[in-house]
């Protein structure tokens, strides 16, 4: 699974709201406009994701069709949101099996936010970026390595 974010340079001015710290944090992890972020628009569909079904109830699993269905959009809408969170790791897969659908050995689909808590899913995300800025550094220091070693031949 590839793991991309979006890290923006955009201060925070914390406040009580709940709203305006989530159109903060979801604009700055890229799932929200600028635009959006600025004319405080609350009515956006990863807006209304996040805080409607995912903070409300973090440890309940979410199908997506329950979510495109509560939220009048499309499946695909809904996906194209819950991907990018997963590939943050701040929500989860689940699988939902009941009575019915293991006599059927069907399986669904279901998505929460990661220990059922957004601070401790976002420590995940943390350790994540640690390791690849790392990683960075590292090849920075390599390739400065073969520069200088080839310039050292040449003279």
């Amino acid at each position: 699974m590839t793991f991309e974010i979006i890290i923006k340079d955009a201060p925070i001015e914390k406040s009580n709201n709940i709203d305006d710290m989530l159109l903060d944090f979801l604009y700055m992890i890229g799932m929200i406009s600028k635009y959006d972020k600025i004319n405080k628009n609350k009515n956006t569909i990863p807006f209304k994701l996040f805080r409607d079904h995912f903070l409300v109830s973090p440890n309940k699993i979410w199908q997506v069709n329950d979510l495109a269905q509560s939220m009048h959009t499309s499946k695909p809408t809904i996906y194209r949101y819950i991907n990018k969170l997963k590939e943050m790791d701040i929500i989860q897969e689940e699988i939902i099996e009941t009575a019915q659908e293991l006599k059927k050995g069907a399986k669904r689909k279901g998505y929460k936010i990661r220990f059922g808590n957004l601070y401790q899913a976002w420590g995940l995300v943390d350790a994540r970026l640690k390791i690849l800025l790392k990683n960075y550094e590292e090849i920075t220091k390599y390739i400065q390595n073969i520069i200088d070693t080839s310039q050292t031949e040449k003279y």
